[in-house]
């Protein structure tokens, strides 16, 4: 749904980790924009979780919508705020 292209490389942990602080110093004290990635990002992408809808399903009567709806929002979204 996105007009950016995954990357296909692999990059090392300690890279990716040197590659966030790096681009947060930078968008803290040269460009003040959001960084292109950041430590946190680095660790979410690194372990992820999976989790399940199913208490708020139940308990809540929550009704998720479609993942690629979602997606397409979001895309959306960074296009609108011009991040992509």
């Amino acid at each position: 749904v996105s007009p950016v292209k995954m990357p296909k490389r692999k990059v090392p942990y300690q890279l990716a980790a040197l590659t966030g602080i790096f681009a947060e110093f930078f968008a803290d004290f040269i460009t003040r924009k959001p960084p292109v990635a950041s430590k946190e990002a680095v660790k979410l992408a690194l372990n992820s979780a999976f989790v399940s809808t199913h208490a708020a399903e139940k308990r809540l009567e929550y009704a998720p919508g479609s993942v690629k709806s979602a997606l397409k929002r979001t895309v959306q979204w960074f296009k609108d705020e011009k991040l992509i």
